[in-house]
């Protein structure tokens, strides 16, 4: 019965969040006049796709049906397939993604779902991130579990929104109009599904970071 309560609950979230995309690509063709506001128009079509897709995952995730790989996942192959794909965003903002030469960390899991979680964690960052800015990633292992720590350029978590960030649909302070605040929860169950936690806090030198921890 849960399961099924939470299904209808993700259908209505599905249906309010695909009408307001679909009511900004109506205004704009009503105002189309150039090839520009053809692109941002392909933009926010993919927005759309991209919300489909991770909803679908939620729903499929809440019904059990999701099964990931349990195999061995290279941290810095995994870092640089997430910030090839998130290339585009970080070009436009004129971002880098820093990834040190560290020594070969391993942890069992899904590559291709990993890459996923690791590409909206690099997002948010990139969002809260001012232009020319600098993504951090660091990472390490021990005896318990690997540990990816994840820092942005930018202000810091406001303290009403840490308790929240990895709530479905939370959009806290700062954050980007088109973001349906999905992208952290879906990173928070993936890692969940492969015996992992996220984790978010504020640094020590006033930025906004995540914890990533898969658990031997």
């Amino acid at each position: 019965w849960r399961d099924k309560e939470r299904l209808s609950e993700n259908l209505a979230d599905i249906s309010h969040q695909i009408k307001t995309y679909v009511t900004a690509i109506s205004l704009r063709l009503s105002l189309k006049e150039n090839m520009e506001e053809g692109e941002v128009l392909k933009k926010q079509l993919a927005g759309l796709n991209q919300l489909v897709e991770h909803l679908l995952t939620l729903s499929r995730i809440d019904a059990g049906v999701l099964v990931l790989e349990k195999k061995p996942v290279d941290v810095y192959t995994l870092l640089s397939l997430s910030s090839e794909l998130a290339q585009e965003i970080l070009l436009e903002r004129g971002q880098k993604v820093e990834l040190p030469n560290h020594p070969q960390t391993v942890f069992s899991g899904d590559l291709d779902w990993s890459v996923e979680a690791f590409l909206n964690l690099i997002k948010n960052c990139a969002e809260h991130t001012p232009a020319g800015g600098q993504i951090r990633v660091r990472w390490q292992e021990n005896p318990l579990y690997a540990e990816i720590r994840f820092t942005d350029g930018g202000k810091g978590f406001h303290k009403k929104d840490l308790p929240h960030l990895f709530e479905r649909f939370y959009r806290g302070e700062g954050a980007q109009k088109d973001s349906a605040g999905i992208g952290l929860a879906l990173a928070k169950l993936i890692a969940e599904q492969q015996n992992g936690q996220l984790y978010a806090e504020n640094t020590l030198d006033g930025h906004a970071g995540f914890i990533l921890r898969f658990y031997r």
